[in-house]
């Protein structure tokens, strides 16, 4: 099995009952492919850098999990199906230790972390202007080699 970190956003406009169900259907979806989740953090509301389907803010969740390989594919459709889920990614890990695991780290100051945000800031640009932006904010804006 592999360990895999899920970073997900739902919108703001969701009550504190509403939004724990919402988790709870994103821990069932894991269990449902056969996945072992192993710690789950609420990182909390954080503002968008900018409106994605009407939100200005976003509440943020972390789940590290185990996962066969093969079901991988089916958790992604089954993620992209919840409307409720305005943003996620998935990244396969090696391990993680108490102190990134916990709530009360900067979740931006780390290096993992900023190379992970870079992966998501793409995504998301992606998504929205439908082209692939090389993010240079976190590599000393240096443009990859080609």
């Amino acid at each position: 099995m592999q360990l895999y970190d899920l970073l997900y956003i739902i919108s703001n406009q969701f009550t504190d009952s509403e939004v724990s169900s919402i988790k709870e259907q994103v821990e069932n979806i894991i269990q449902k492919n056969n996945g072992k989740i192993c710690k789950t953090i609420e990182i909390g509301r954080r503002k968008l850098s900018y409106p994605i389907k009407q939100n200005r803010y976003g509440i943020y969740f972390r789940i590290f999990f185990n996962l066969e390989p093969i079901n991988s594919k089916k958790l992604n459709k089954d993620l992209k199906l919840n409307l409720n889920i305005i943003r996620y990614q998935i990244i396969k890990t090696k391990s993680f230790s108490d102190r990134e695991s916990s709530g009360a780290i900067d979740f931006y100051a780390q290096p993992l972390y900023k190379d992970f945000l870079c992966a998501l800031v793409q995504l998301f640009s992606v998504h929205h202007t439908g082209e692939v932006r090389f993010c240079k904010r976190y590599h000393n804006n240096k443009a990859p080699d080609s």
